[in-house]
């Protein structure tokens, strides 16, 4: 399977450099002359270089390319460092367009790994020693400000210190490791359930690839303890197709470090010779795989289970890092460890997360607290992104509740609610006289949902279901093209949701205003057909959603 999948690898990273060079700025009278611009927003971005320079490093040296020692490459690369020398500052600041980051240092530190990747590789096999002494003096340039550079948070503090310890490794330098174990504290923020405090699954997996590599040249195996605990926990995340349930997670627009990701399932399933693990690893590149189109990793309308904020962002940075799998391919071997399939029903409660998942074949669940999402289901393409509460009451306000409750076979979300009271004589917070309570009761086929509100009268309530713009909706006999509706009102309806063979049905319903329209502010969401249903206070509905 390793040397297949090799192949496919191969191929879709030498579709990948093709594209590069074609984009790559040949006139040296250009300000951006080396860099590679993006297609798709026209700018030459340093981190994209960054990159394509690690991705190009790989596949020059690999014999089996057939770029294997390509003059063009070799130019290429040239090229790309004179662009990354001059977009790196003096104080080492560099512009990121796809975060909206100018002049930042924030990182510096992450790609100062690919960088001393690329050296490593380029030094080993003694390519051209004008390049690498370009390089290894940009590399020290940039660790002397890392050294400096003020920790932000606890992954960036794991970033600097292994890139200092592989700095050590480098160019033998003690003072940098020991610089390193400054930025190592007693404990990593990450809970009993194995989420990390950042709550994104790329942060995580970079907080894992950098605690190996800690754990493995400190000899601190207890570190690896934090990766396997996370590592457990993703493993409830896991679609069908590859992708992640990920609706908990923030900051998950931009989805980088699938080449570290890779590494992390490899090498912990070979550690702990876990075939879950290595099955996870095996999904994982055969997702991203998948999505490539035409040498860039491509998401598609018919891909659901990817957040849309992807659709935002470069394919050209999205799969600049894509050379990164092929050596893990070259240094990782897990052949020998038995693929276990991942369980396809289950019902796990992570407490001190907060959230409760629940997977049956094709349908995956989310409920979670400390967001303004509720709950999302998918059954296959089909797919309920979003539940929300929302509610006028002195302004606009959205239901977040800060616990998940558990009593029996029910799922229990519950808050009390403060409003601003704002007067000529008052300004302070006041207790307002109103209990909202959700109750989730999962079933075989459905979950029975409990909504109610209590308290004060006549405040305008609106629930809503945000479902994915693809397929067809049905609601009293009347069929809506899902990629054409807006604003849905359901008033004791049944409405199904179908893509294909996929089919989710929610049971239910009540409208006793239309305090909103599609332009409203309330409601507006360009991504999703919003289903409503508008209850005035006090109410209790019940309402079904079924996906078989």
């Amino acid at each position: 399977m390793q040397s297949i999948r090799f192949k496919v690898l191969l191929t879709a990273i030498e579709s990948f450099i093709k594209n590069a060079l074609n984009v790559q700025v040949k006139d040296e009278l250009n300000s951006d002359y080396g860099g590679f611009r993006c297609p798709d927003h026209l700018v030459c971005e340093p981190w994209s270089a960054i990159n394509t320079f690690a991705t190009i490093a790989i596949i020059f040296l690999n014999p089996k390319s057939r770029y294997y020692h390509s003059s063009e490459l070799l130019k290429s690369m040239k090229m790309a460092l004179q662009f990354i020398k001059r977009s790196i500052n003096d104080d080492g600041s560099m512009n990121v367009y796809f975060w909206g980051e100018i002049r930042t240092k924030s990182t510096l530190p992450f790609v100062l790994n690919t960088l001393m990747k690329s050296y490593r590789l380029l030094a080993k096999h003694n390519i051209d020693d004008g390049l690498i002494n370009d390089l290894g003096t940009l590399i020290k340039r940039c660790i002397e400000v890392v050294k400096s550079c003020p920790i932000e948070n606890s992954t960036q503090g794991l970033t600097i210190a292994s890139a200092l310890i592989d700095f050590d490794k480098l160019f033998f330098d003690r003072s940098a490791s020991d610089k390193a174990i400054s930025y190592l504290f007693d404990r990593v923020d990450i809970n009993h359930d194995g989420m990390y405090g950042g709550k994104s699954l790329s942060i995580s997996m970079l907080s894992n690839a950098m605690l190996l590599n800690i754990a493995k040249k400190l000899n601190r195996p207890y570190m690896i303890d934090y990766v396997r605990r996370n590592l457990n926990f993703v493993l409830h995340n896991f679609r069908q197709d590859g992708g992640f349930a990920l609706d908990y997670m923030i900051n998950a627009g931009m989805d980088y470090t699938k080449p570290l990701e890779y590494s992390v399932w490899k090498e912990m399933s070979i550690i702990d010779h876990n075939g879950y693990y290595a099955t996870a690893g095996d999904m994982l590149v055969s997702s991203f795989i998948n999505s490539m189109e035409n040498g860039y990793i491509n998401y598609r309308p018919n891909m659901p289970h990817v957040n849309n904020s992807f659709r935002d962002h470069s394919r050209f940075f999205l799969t600049s890092n894509i050379g990164e799998f092929l050596l893990v391919e070259d240094e990782l071997n897990n052949e020998g460890v038995s693929r276990l399939s991942l369980p396809s029903n289950y019902v796990k409660t992570f407490i001190d997360s907060n959230i409760a998942r629940f997977k049956n074949g094709k349908m995956n669940a989310i409920l979670m607290t400390e967001s303004e999402n509720l709950f999302s289901l998918e059954n296959g393409q089909a797919v309920i992104s979003h539940f929300r509460i929302k509610y006028k009451y002195y302004g606009y306000h959205i239901f977040m509740p800060k616990k998940l409750e558990i009593a029996g076979g029910s799922y229990i979300l519950r808050d009390w609610f403060y409003h601003n009271k704002d007067s000529e004589n008052i300004v302070g917070i006041s207790q307002a006289n109103l209990i909202i309570q959700v109750e989730f009761v999962y079933k075989h086929d459905h979950f029975e949902v409990l909504v109610s509100a209590t308290g004060e009268k006549g405040i305008a309530f609106l629930l809503e279901f945000g479902i994915k713009k693809i397929g067809t909706l049905s609601i009293d006999n009347k069929e809506h093209i899902l990629g054409n509706a807006d604003l849905i009102p359901m008033d004791g309806k049944e409405a199904t949701i179908k893509v294909g063979s996929d089919i989710i049905k929610i049971c239910g319903g009540i409208v006793q205003h239309k305090i909103y329209c599609d332009k409203s502010l309330w409601v507006r969401d360009i991504r999703n057909v919003n289903i409503v249903m508008t209850p005035i206070t006090p109410f209790s509905n019940r309402f079904n959603i079924f996906w078989k």
